[in-house]
């Protein structure tokens, strides 16, 4: 694979790491917020939780998409310096 096709490949992944993360800070502002009852998609089903638990899951998993992100920021930098050559 050359080095403009890592690039590519690799700004698809931050494309979709960057989704994700926004669907997280957005469960996240709406826990905040809400009084309610919480749930959790699993499979199939939805699964009530506490609210606590579900913020420090989805608080885990912002953390790792921001390590995430900037791992291949980082890829992309060396690749985009490569091709600068």
């Amino acid at each position: 694979m050359n080095t403009e096709q890592q690039i590519q490949t690799l700004m698809l992944q931050k494309q979709n790491v960057q989704m994700q993360l926004a669907e997280v800070e957005n469960a996240l502002n709406e826990l905040k917020s809400t009084k309610d009852d919480v749930y959790e998609i699993v499979g199939t089903i939805m699964v009530k939780k506490s609210k606590d638990e579900l913020m420090s899951k989805l608080k885990d998993k912002q953390e790792i998409l921001n390590l995430r992100l900037s791992r291949i920021e980082k890829q992309l930098d060396k690749l985009n310096k490569e091709l600068e050559k």
